[in-house]
């Protein structure tokens, strides 16, 4: 009875073992924190490694996520022979949604998937913007696997502040002109008033 009681006891260890194996892999970029300055072109290299998948991934989806206020123009760069397509279409419910697939079995070592170039807008008012890759997913084929998240912080230099003290004392000479120009008018029609 002490034998069969060990011998269950293996195979439950067994069967918590298998089920606990986690499948991974991390997507990570060579900049997190970058100064910009407005009318910049910037490039990002994307690249995955730690892959702990048995039969390795050809295939990577996600969202970029980035403020339009700050960045235009931009563009995925296919690295290693990996081709992406992304979802620019802003009416879309999948905006910003990409998708890397490589032709090949699968990759199990640390490689470059791709270019992300963007220009940072010469209108910029905001000193800094993150730029997001969430919900990464790959598959071993009956399961999708979830990478973390990955953002890049955007520090902007030279950014038009709409709240410097030069925009804020440009803003109250504007209204103080106006306010002068509305007391001269009142004061010109009481005068033309008194002549008639």
């Amino acid at each position: 009875m002490k034998i069969i009681k060990y011998m269950f006891f293996l195979v439950l260890i067994n069967l918590f073992i298998i089920r606990v194996y986690a499948k991974s892999f991390e997507v990570n970029v060579d900049k997190n924190e970058i100064d910009v300055n407005k009318g910049e072109i910037v490039d990002i290299l994307v690249n995955v490694q730690d892959i702990d998948i048995t039969g390795g991934i050809n295939a990577i989806e996600g969202f970029i996520k980035y403020d339009d206020d700050v960045i235009e123009n931009m563009t995925f760069i296919g690295k290693n022979d990996w081709d992406i397509k992304h979802n620019s279409n802003k009416d879309s419910h999948l905006y910003g949604k990409f998708l890397l697939v490589k032709n090949t079995d699968g990759i199990k070592d640390a490689e470059d998937l791709m270019l992300i170039r963007f220009k940072v807008k010469n209108s910029v008012n905001k000193k800094r913007s993150i730029i997001t890759l969430n919900d990464i997913f790959s598959n071993d084929g009956n399961e999708l696997i979830k990478a973390k998240d990955k953002s890049i912080i955007l520090n902007i230099k030279n950014a038009n502040n709409p709240n410097t003290q030069d925009n804020i004392i440009k803003h109250v000479l504007i209204g103080l002109s106006s306010f002068i120009f509305l007391i001269i008018v009142v004061l010109i029609k009481k005068g033309v008033g008194r002549h008639e």
